[in-house]
């Protein structure tokens, strides 16, 4: 039934939102804290709404009931919200002024009419026509439920996004609608999200708002930016990568991955003088997000502290620490180093590298890379792996002389 039908006891769609009531925030068709119907409890649906789309407002009016007006006297919404059948725009102030309710009100004896005097309804971020849905003859309860009834003017009444996906949900995510109210019918409505929420030039959400950031909720394809997002973000972009595009753009994937800009919840301010550490503790953690060859070795040779590039006077020590090369081995020698994780190594380092110093004279510097007694046993490895011997080694019939 429509707002403009006469029907005594029921509130319609003028009152899509006419019901927002004194304090519900006029000014909007949804809203923050509500309680749960038993329909939203039934599917997990939170009472909890986004500051960022219904910013909270500073005060109440106190002692109004709508219960009082719509069910006891019969009063259409329209009678109090008369502007909600023609607003296109969930901006507008579709509350009652005190001018609407001294027909049947003093001031004396109505003490809330002091607080809907002084309140200002804050500004719903949301695209939304009432009159749209007015004309569609949906009724203000299908939205609104248990306006009619309630005793205290809060947005307990104020839809969620689970009630607005009874008709506007996309296909994977109508199962999270909640149910309409008895007598009431679900429509076939648009499921895009700059249906609902704002958006910039381009089709982008404006997540950033004055009341706070828009952010999925838990229940959104598997979306919720939690604490563990920095990690699971990957697996939800790979699957769904236009649904991140809904909010996001790719340069800000670019940025963030290839370094312009610092993600500081992932590394501390002072991280790049501790990776290095962190590196050498668990590699593999650094290698899901960092590709050694293009990324490592590239940031060390433009800073001098690599093999090939240039000298950094800023580090006399360069990447490697003191005895790294050393003919005494400590535990931060580099032969110990590579056997652990010579992937490591690999990452900056060329074979040719090591060949300079453990070739014999004449192909490198001579320093055997071998341990005491290790030409009674490498036999059996010339044999196996005659390539490797040949690194340093010119004469191999010499070679495998020695060997025997």
């Amino acid at each position: 039934m429509s707002a403009r039908s006469k029907a005594p006891r029921t509130c319609t769609s003028a009152a899509a939102a006419t019901l927002v009531a004194l304090v519900l925030g006029a000014g909007a068709s949804l809203s923050m804290p509500m309680p749960a119907s038993p329909q939203s409890r039934a599917r997990g649906a939170s009472p909890r709404r986004s500051t960022a789309v219904y910013p909270p407002r500073d005060t109440r009016v106190a002692g109004f009931e709508h219960r009082t007006h719509v069910v006891d006297r019969g009063m259409r919404c329209v009678e109090c919200h008369a502007n909600a059948g023609r607003s296109r725009s969930a901006r507008d102030d579709l509350g009652p002024t005190v001018s609407t309710c001294l027909p049947c009100h003093e001031r004396a004896t109505s003490p809330w009419m002091a607080t809907l005097a002084s309140t200002v309804t804050p500004r719903t971020n949301l695209r939304f026509s009432h009159a749209l849905h007015d004309g569609l003859g949906i009724a203000c309860v299908a939205c609104h439920v248990g306006v009619a009834t309630s005793t205290a003017t809060s947005r307990s009444a104020l839809p969620s996004m689970r009630q607005c996906f009874a008709c506007h949900a996309p296909r994977d995510l109508r199962r999270h609608a909640v149910a309409l109210p008895p007598g009431t019918s679900a429509l076939a409505g648009p499921s895009g999200c700059d249906t609902c929420h704002l958006a910039q030039p381009d089709g982008v959400l404006t997540t950033e708002l004055s009341s706070g950031s828009l952010l999925p909720p838990p229940w959104m394809r598997d979306s919720h930016h939690g604490a563990d997002w920095i990690v699971r973000h990957r697996w939800v972009a790979a699957d769904r990568s236009g649904f991140c595009g809904t909010c996001h753009r790719e340069s800000e994937c670019v940025a963030c991955h290839d370094g312009s800009v610092r993600p500081r919840r992932v590394h501390p301010g002072d991280f790049l003088t501790t990776h290095g550490a962190a590196a050498m503790r668990d590699a593999s953690r650094c290698t899901t997000c960092h590709q050694q060859q293009d990324f490592c070795a590239v940031c060390h040779d433009r800073i001098g502290v690599s093999q090939s590039g240039p000298s950094d006077p800023r580090s006399p020590a360069r990447f490697h620490p003191a005895g790294f090369a050393s003919r005494v081995r400590g535990p931060q020698h580099h032969a110990i180093v590579a056997a652990r994780n010579l992937s490591a190594c690999a990452s900056c380092h060329v074979e040719r590298d090591c060949v300079s110093c453990h070739a014999e004279l004449g192909l490198g510097g001579g320093i055997s890379p071998h341990p005491p007694g290790f030409a009674r046993q490498c036999a059996g490895l010339v044999d196996r792996g005659a390539r490797a011997c040949r690194q340093c080694h010119s004469d191999m019939a010499t070679l495998r002389a020695r060997c025997r």
